[in-house]
């Protein structure tokens, strides 16, 4: 790889990246059996899905090279997402596109093109009736899934969008990081432009959010300049504004964040390339794992509780995915077959 594109794609990933109550008739945010990072329930067969430079490589479990590669319509993704009936969706920076794939077809089924630009996240809602874009700089753009066909765009409140996620109900979560404030998450009623909740309080240039089982929120925050270097993930309860935990031990500019089968949280921390571990309701690092990671990008837990981890490259390395066994800090596996500047693991159908 040359060292223009490593830039490049350095630059235009990081722009992206550090960019980055209801009433009784409203819908209930959150709430038992809200859905995870990844968005969407686990299917009954997980495969892992990665999303590098210029292709999406689909592992089967335990594999280590791919018997997927998805080329066709991808032009610097940074994220993807599943619907209901397993359909792939992936965010194009570089085309201003959402591509959508069939399960297991790496032939564009159809290309979403408008009022897309500069897509950095996409999330489906699990009803099968939504498709959700954060368009940097300017917007939340809603879609049908049954068609690619345009709904509307949410328009208050969003500003510089760089994060989504669904709950069980259809809510939509956005972290808006417009740089010149520390920023909000807004979370809208189910396919439509109805604000719901504004949190503000401990939120701090959000770049990624989750949603554990319970529903509870979490936001992870960054501030990096001349000035200040802190990361912070902060813990809402459904329907809060108000922080229930803050953690800021063993972070340094955080990238993602899943939960374990116990309800640990894991966060991949870029800036100081390890992954913490915290317990429910705890605030310090009860685990550190540092073995295999490069500036970890992106985690997803699979089949069985493995945990894996997309490690960024840089010129003399075009990255990894590493994976550990439920409890370890120690690499039982490590893909580098076709792997190419991963920013983004899930699992899929």
């Amino acid at each position: 790889m040359h060292t223009s594109r490593v830039s490049s794609f350095a630059t235009r990933f990081f722009l992206a990246a550090v960019l980055a109550g209801c009433g009784e008739s409203q819908p209930a945010i959150g709430g038992a059996g809200a859905l995870p990072q990844d968005k969407m329930p686990p299917p009954a067969t997980q495969n892992l899905y990665v999303i590098n430079y210029g292709t999406v490589t689909v592992y089967k479990p335990g594999t280590d090279s791919p018997f997927l590669s998805i080329s066709e319509g991808i032009n610097v993704p940074l994220r993807l997402t599943f619907d209901a009936k397993n359909n792939l969706y992936v965010g194009n920076t570089g085309s201003n596109t959402v591509s959508v794939y069939s399960k297991g077809s790496n032939v564009v089924l159809r290309t979403i093109t408008k009022n897309v630009s500069y897509p950095v996240d996409v999330a489906a809602d699990r009803t099968d009736s939504h498709l959700y874009v954060a368009n940097a700089y300017k917007k939340v753009t809603i879609y049908k899934t049954k068609d690619g066909g345009y709904v509307s765009t949410l328009t208050k409140d969003v500003n510089y969008p760089d994060a989504l996620a669904v709950d069980s109900s259809g809510n939509v979560y956005v972290a808006n990081n417009p740089g010149s404030s520390t920023g909000t998450v807004t979370v809208y009623a189910a396919g439509t432009n109805k604000l719901l909740l504004t949190i503000s309080d401990g939120i701090a240039y959000p770049i990624r959010l989750a949603l554990d089982s319970a529903g509870n929120l979490y936001v992870l925050n960054r501030i990096v300049n001349s000035k200040m270097n802190v990361s912070s993930v902060t813990e809402y309860a459904p329907g809060s504004t108000t922080p229930s935990r803050t953690i800021t031990d063993g972070l340094s500019v955080p990238t993602e964040a899943a939960f374990d089968g116990s309800g640990n949280l894991y966060v991949a921390n870029y800036g100081n390339s390890t992954v913490t571990v915290y317990a429910p309701g705890s605030s310090k690092v009860s685990r550190t794992i540092t073995s295999g990671l490069h500036q970890p990008q992106s985690l997803a837990f699979g089949p069985s509780g493995y945990l894996n981890v997309a490690n960024y490259g840089d010129t003399s390395f075009l990255g990894s995915v590493t994976e550990y066994a439920p409890g370890s800090g120690k690499v039982s596996r490590t893909i580098k077959d076709e792997i190419d500047f991963p920013v983004f693991v899930a699992f899929g159908p």
